[in-house]
């Protein structure tokens, strides 16, 4: 039985932990007008990107991003600089992460174009590119997850300058897509085993 309450204590610790630790990289929260989240950003000249108030996957702001791939350079993309970094001198660590998270909501998709998540290193070159696919409208809100150990090296993960928010190869049509609550997210399991071990410890010592 107190074997049992000791596995219990370990894994709502651990959920105290899993929830301490994700680390939040855009939730545009900070960003007071619209202005300022341009500030942050650099776009193609066929998007256009807006502080929103009224489609939020949570909190109370979210970005819009209003693009137009049949005008130049047909494609679309909004570049973030990570919290961490400095651009062409050292990038963010990101190796005790397991998971990029993004979540969006495409309003319209008017021409079918790829949904693409790129994660650039602090010098410029494409780490990956994720093709989330032709993403249909009135789906609301989605998750995109990027497994980072599956698809970069722990060199490339101790470096991330950039996220790219891409729509491109699709028809060279017209949309609106949502983009909220960006978030890097550790490995459950080793914070279970870290939990369960803290408090198995205390249990010895006594």
């Amino acid at each position: 039985m107190k074997q049992c309450m000791i596995i219990v204590l370990a894994l709502s610790a651990c959920v105290g932990l899993c929830n301490a630790a994700i680390t939040v990289v855009q939730d545009y929260e900070s960003y007071a007008t619209t202005l300022e989240l341009l500030n942050a950003h650099s776009v193609t000249d066929n998007l256009t990107i807006t502080l929103n108030t009224a489609t939020v996957h949570s909190g109370t702001k979210a970005m819009k991003y209003a693009y137009n791939n049949g005008a130049s350079p047909y494609y679309a993309i909004a570049r973030y600089n990570v919290p961490g970094a400095v651009w062409q001198s050292y990038g963010a660590n990101w190796n005790d992460y397991s998971k990029l998270s993004v979540w969006y909501y495409v309003e319209k998709n008017g021409g079918s174009e790829h949904l693409k998540i790129q994660l650039v290193n602090a010098w410029g070159t494409t780490l990956y590119n994720q093709d989330i696919g032709v993403v249909p409208a009135g789906l609301g809100w989605q998750e995109a997850v990027i497994d980072l150990h599956a698809h970069l090296t722990p060199a490339q993960l101790e470096h991330v300058g950039r996220i790219d928010l891409i729509m491109s190869a699709g028809n060279y049509g017209q949309g609106v897509v949502y983009f909220d609550d960006i978030t890097l997210i550790p490995e459950p399991a080793t914070l279970v085993l870290l939990g369960a071990g803290g408090l198995l410890l205390r249990r010895r010592r006594k």
